[in-house]
Parts: structure tokens; sequence; C-alpha cells
């Protein structure tokens, strides 16, 4: 049977080992806390970046067709300036297009210009 200086002993002992549990506890709360707010700010970093991926994903979609158009535009024109050539015996030659001609080359590189919404050429 112990006596009471023993029991006192072993609960002073106990109450070191609580307080320094106590302790790791709040030192664990505090590295969880940190380990959390920068998580939130790497999640948040990862939102803005896949936010700009995807604005520029756009862009290039959108780059690609006006691309697409531009190059239509030019085909296009280049096939009725091509309409006023004639073979004159010894190579080809330009003669002046017809107004009507030259009016759908100029409808066609205008609509391809046309600024969009945005102020910039499609």
């Amino acid at each position: 049977m112990k006596n009471a200086f023993e029991h006192e002993a072993e609960l002073a002992a106990l109450r070191e080992e609580l307080a320094a549990l106590k302790i790791d506890n709040e030192r664990l709360f505090k590295e969880v806390g940190d380990i959390s707010a920068e998580a939130n700010k790497s999640v948040i970093q990862v939102g803005f970046k896949v936010n700009e991926i995807s604005r520029l994903q756009q862009s290039l979609a959108d780059a690609e067709r006006r691309n697409a158009t531009l190059t239509k535009a030019i085909s296009d024109a280049e096939y009725r300036a091509d309409q006023g050539k004639v073979w004159n015996g010894m190579g080809w030659t330009y003669t002046g297009l017809h107004s009507h001609g030259q009016q759908k080359v100029l409808d066609i590189l205008r609509a391809a210009l046309k600024p969009t919404e945005s102020g910039a050429s499609e």
C-alpha cells in the first residue's frame, strides 16, 4: 500500500506528463493550422492558375478562329483578283477588275477585318 507522499509524487508526475501533452497538443494544433492556411493559399493559387489557363485557352481558340477567317478571306480575295488576269500569248497579264469584282474583294476583306465588340480585330 502506498503512502500519501508516494501518491502525491505519482500525481505530480502525471500532472507534468499532462502539461507536456497539452503543450504538444497546442503545438500540433498550431502546426495543423499553419499547414491548413498554407493549403488554403495553395488552393487559391491553383484556382487562379486554372482560371488563367482557361482564359489563355479561350484566347488561343479565338486566335485560331481569327486566323482561319483571315486565311479564308485572303484566299477568296486572291481568287477574285485572279479573275482579272488574262493570257496575252506570252504570259499572264492583270487587267483591271470590273468595279463589281473590286467591290466583292473589298467586301470580303472588310468583313474579315471588321472590329469585334472588344475593339480588337476579330
